[in-house]
């Protein structure tokens, strides 16, 4: 690693947790056969859905309300009774003092803000959108979802990131969850089928599986399947084996095994497929046997609106349209440098144009591109100075961009460059960069500030190869480099480089 810094500013306060999620020992195995299963079921329900009439879902906007205002005292009841959190010992009071002062910026750890708020803002639009409500329609409950918390839920003052977060990322998380348990539900099964299907959509989407016990129809049998969504061309992809990472000294940082699983929905290049998020993709790796994260990254491009830019060429597809995007990377302290920070960078509320090309040299081999632009309203990135609580990220907001170059090759070979760039800046509410002169929050030790006043250039490149063999199976090895550039206004700037190396063993469904 090459880090330029010579002078760190001591923290104001140790980091509490680490950016790990609190999963137990056993928590990865048991995330990683829900995975598994759900991949299976999906794929052996694909072929018989054609011909199946979709469910009309009846608009119920008060049972949606009394949904979120339940979520809403159910998980308060959880942090105040069973976590005895100090922060959910509210009052009148301290409504009424959330009301009169308004938004700060919180102090959060990067998983709570940037990955939990948006999956809890899942939750509020999906007990909407489970309830019949529109995407449009959904996303406004979950802005009031997130209000109800931010003012009421909590003794501490309203954050203005989780505000954004929550509402602008759970649309995206949200609509996801909500189609993808459309694709488990099946009524016209029974037995360990049923109960194994209903059991990964609740896992998927629990908002849907809550409203499905309560009517019964989590078990109740039916001529028809159930599903309130038309059936999506889908494929999964699943690999895994070994990860390495090494600094710029080539010195080895940790070894893993991981698993890499992809989803494609939906014909991006198809007329039909108009309506937001009628074609996304999805990605994420999981760390095993490691101390890294459970998640290091979580990758996702809905289209939003698109159109097909006509041509005269049958062999040539191209479409260009409006996507949101959420990306999350994450890692943890070098083990033998332990105060040393890798890399750590989330777009939690991200929108922007893309576009995708397609050329088909023969039925079997195929050049496939896209790339996309956009603006990041809310996003986060490592900070070298500010650790404060259990923050050591900025808030910030800028831009990101990325370049996808896919070529398939007889349909054995699969060759791909990508890039990702993202622009993050961030700016203090004022002139003085010591955080303890600070006097924006009602805690001086806890300023609200967006984090050192600076930019940061984060950038991955992966390269990949795949080649299969048999039908579904195939051989992978790829390649990545994290590059983070910190450029601070009142610090020394910091210049990290981390290197992936994978192989491994996949499988396509």
């Amino acid at each position: 690693m090459n880090n330029q810094c010579n002078q760190k500013k001591p923290p104001l306060t140790p980091p509490k947790a680490e950016n790990f999620l609190p999963l137990g020992k056993g928590g990865r195995w048991a995330i990683l056969l829900l995975l598994l299963l759900f991949v299976g079921i999906c794929f052996e329900t694909r072929a018989d859905d054609s011909s199946d009439s979709i469910m009309t879902l009846r608009k119920q906007p008060v049972k949606a309300g009394v949904e979120i205002v339940g979520l809403n005292l159910g998980v308060w009841a959880v942090d105040r009774y069973v976590a005895n959190g100090d922060f959910a010992r509210i009052s009148w009071k301290t409504m009424r003092h959330n009301l009169k002062t308004g938004f700060v910026w919180d102090n959060d750890q990067f998983v709570t803000n940037l990955f939990a708020h948006p999956y809890h803002g899942g939750l509020y639009y999906n007990a909407a959108r489970t309830n019949g409500m529109s995407i449009g329609q959904s996303a406004l409950f979950a802005t009031g979802g997130s209000l109800m918390w931010e003012f009421l839920m909590e003794n501490e003052l309203p954050s203005l990131n989780d505000f954004i977060a929550t509402p602008v990322g759970g649309l995206g998380l949200g609509e996801i969850a909500f189609r993808l348990s459309n694709l488990l539900i099946d009524s016209r099964t029974g037995g360990w089928e049923r109960f194994g299907r209903e059991l990964l959509a609740f896992t998927v989407n629990p908002v849907q599986g809550v409203n499905r016990l309560i009517s019964g129809e989590a078990w109740k049998m039916h001529t028809y399947s159930g599903k309130a969504i038309e059936s999506q061309p889908i494929r999964f992809t699943v690999s895994g084996g070994y990860r390495g990472l090494y600094d710029s000294r080539d010195t080895r940082i940790d070894n893993a095994g991981y698993l890499d699983f992809g989803l494609l929905y939906g014909d991006i290049f198809s007329r039909e497929n108009e309506r937001p998020y009628d074609a996304f993709t999805i990605g994420f790796t999981m760390n095993m046997l490691t101390k890294q994260p459970v998640f290091s990254n979580i990758n996702l491009v809905g289209a939003l609106w698109g159109k097909t830019v006509p041509n005269r060429n049958p062999k040539l597809d191209m479409r260009w349209g409006v996507y949101q995007h959420f990306d999350y990377y994450n890692s943890n302290t070098i083990v033998n440098e332990p105060n040393t920070d890798m890399y750590r960078l989330a777009e939690a509320a991200a929108f922007g144009l893309g576009g995708q090309l397609m050329y088909r040299f023969t039925d079997r081999t195929a050049f496939v591109s896209s790339a996309f632009l956009n603006a990041v309203l809310l996003g986060g990135s490592i900070t070298d100075y500010y650790k404060v609580d259990e923050r050591d990220y900025n808030i910030s907001s800028g831009f990101g961009s990325k370049l996808n170059l896919n070529m398939v090759i007889s349909e054995k070979i699969g060759l791909s460059v990508n890039a990702e760039n993202y622009q993050f800046y961030t700016w203090n509410p004022s002139d003085d960069n010591d955080p303890e002169q600070q006097s924006g929050s009602s805690n001086p030790k806890y300023p609200n500030l967006r984090g050192d006043e600076g930019h940061t250039s984060f950038t991955v490149i992966k390269q990949s190869f795949k080649y299969a063999f048999k039908k579904r199976y195939f051989v992978t090895a790829s390649s990545s480099v994290y590059l983070r550039y910190s450029n601070y206004v009142a610090y020394p700037n910091v210049h990290t480089e981390i290197f992936d190396s994978r192989v491994g063993i996949g499988v396509y469904f």
